[in-house]
């Protein structure tokens, strides 16, 4: 039997166009499927969204912004016959990398090396025989308005240089490469 603790754990939605990004897991012990949202336990000393981050650089080599708490949820369960209680972040962020919302299945590494997939799954399509965990996390999702659209963050638009303000700014570089060509020309015949 396993010591009874209570195990704090982060896990994030990643929302985008009304669906959330879940891994499958297999349950041996009912010898059924379930989704879950990706994410991880919270290591001590280590806040949910650094656990977050952590987590999906171990485990698909992404970067993540703009992370935010958006619930809590208290997840009790058993494992076989081992009670199991879980307090929950529940997390919404978005991808440094925008490829990571057209893939259809997103690949990764668990830390004992064990492959997973993860798919974008709307919430209210979950079945009964392939259920969303941590339970009430449908719920959580369904009162807090999802974002407007999660997208990478836009590139400042850069102002067009003039021509004075290039030969401004490389003034040196023309100063010396003048004095390079001087340097390299033959003297200029004298006049009489």
């Amino acid at each position: 039997m396993t010591a009874q603790v209570v195990r704090p754990v982060a896990i994030c939605v990643f929302r985008h166009e009304g669906k959330i990004l879940v891994a499958r897991g297999h349950d041996p012990h009912r010898n059924g499927a379930y989704l879950r949202p990706l994410g991880g336990g919270i290591e001590f000393g280590e806040s949910g969204a650094q656990t977050l981050a952590r987590e999906l650089k171990e485990e698909l080599g992404a970067e993540i912004a703009e992370v935010r708490l958006i619930g809590t949820l208290e997840n009790r369960f058993k494992i076989g016959n081992e009670p199991r209680h879980e307090i929950v972040l529940v997390f919404d962020a978005r991808f440094e990398d925008p490829s990571f919302y057209t893939r259809e299945v997103i690949r990764g590494k668990e830390s004992d090396g064990t492959d997973f997939s993860a798919i974008w799954h709307r919430p209210e399509e979950t079945r009964a025989d392939c259920p969303l965990y941590p339970e009430g996390l449908k719920e959580l999702l369904a009162s807090i308005p999802a974002p407007a659209v999660m997208k990478a963050p836009a590139k400042p638009a850069r102002r067009k240089k003039s021509l004075v303000d290039l030969l401004h700014a490389h003034r040196a570089d023309i100063e010396q490469i003048i004095v390079q060509f001087e340097e390299a020309m033959p003297p200029a015949p004298k006049r009489r």
